[in-house]
């Protein structure tokens, strides 16, 4: 999901479900019987998350986004690419307790942060600097 800069909606509401293909058809996966599913192979990367518990509401995945920022933060950990906050759920809906989920932001490699530029196009200028000291504000605001 793409947050806006407050983290307190989506800017885009189109999202896309992945799904992990078992061990023993990696590289050679049953081909999609309907058009809309397609196989991707995405590449190796590198990233920081944290994990919840409980139903992963789209609120949710907002407020922990919020909780791993802070986190970020205060450990001074700068290569976080906060503009894509990934979500993983991990149990089905017919789960009640014990549940695992984690958000995730994408870690800006050196190769793909060369020049003040993130590996999403956008230049360090571009990134509005008050973002994070609102995301800091309002976690203060929510959590103490």
């Amino acid at each position: 999901m793409y947050p806006n800069e407050e983290f307190t909606d989506v800017v885009d509401k189109n999202y896309t479900i992945s799904l992990w293909v078992p061990g023993h058809y990696q590289g050679e996966a049953p081909a999609p019987t309907v058009h809309e599913v397609k196989i991707c192979h995405v590449p190796k990367s590198r990233g920081y998350s944290r994990e919840f518990s409980g139903f992963a509401t789209q609120g949710k995945a907002l407020e922990e986004g919020l909780r791993l920022r802070a986190a970020l933060l205060a450990d001074k950990i700068r290569d976080s690419d906060e503009r894509h906050l990934w979500l993983a759920v991990y149990d089905p809906p017919t789960k009640i307790l014990h549940r695992r989920n984690e958000v995730l932001f994408d870690a800006c490699d050196d190769g793909q942060h060369e020049k003040g530029r993130h590996k999403n196009g956008f230049a360090d200028s571009e990134l509005p600097h008050n973002v994070i000291s609102k995301l800091h504000n309002l976690y203060q605001a929510l959590f103490g």
